[in-house]
């Protein structure tokens, strides 16, 4: 009954969206915001699914992340397909072949990617990456440091566990 008035900002969640789908498909939307983009990095999720359908039908499509997906290729197909389809010409299963080195015994065991460089050019075309820094009006980071007393046995205990630590992390080098 709310979407049948005239709202300029229309705000939802994924799951919100998804169970709407429907009438939310009826609206002609002049552009669409994915926040938290990273909820879209599975191609088989439902949230994913009715976000891709939804933006289908929107001209304008841009997405926010709050946490960077830069690990797995796999990861951003969704993404991209989201931002525009022209970005992803090929369909799932060729983007993994294009991008993805798998086991000869097993598929589902990715050994490496490849091809990184055109995925990048793909990437670069339609982001604009900027730092919390630049997005955000901080103050300047101020340093305190607080001297903790500590008695010989803390002592002790303190520098054996750094040391330990240290001797681990040579070790792993």
């Amino acid at each position: 009954k709310k979407l049948k008035q005239e709202f300029d900002v229309l705000l939802t969640t994924y799951e919100t969206a998804k169970a709407s789908l429907d009438t939310l498909m009826k609206i002609d939307f002049m552009g669409i915001v994915a926040d938290e983009s990273q909820k879209l990095r599975s191609i088989r999720s439902g949230n994913t699914k009715a976000a891709l359908k939804l933006a289908s039908k929107i001209p304008f499509r841009t997405i926010m992340s709050g946490t960077v997906t830069l690990g797995d290729p796999r990861h951003l197909f969704a993404q991209m397909k989201f931002l525009c389809f022209a970005l992803t010409p090929e369909n799932y299963t060729n983007f993994c072949k294009k991008f993805l080195k798998v086991s000869p015994y097993n598929r589902h065991i990715v050994l490496g990617f490849r091809n990184m460089n055109t995925l990048n050019k793909r990437l670069m075309s339609v982001s604009k990456v900027k730092t919390k820094e630049e997005c955000l009006d901080l103050p300047e980071r101020v340093i305190i440091d607080v001297p903790v007393k500590m008695n010989a046995e803390t002592k002790r205990s303190y520098n054996e566990l750094v040391t330990a630590y240290e001797t681990e992390i040579e070790g792993e080098l």
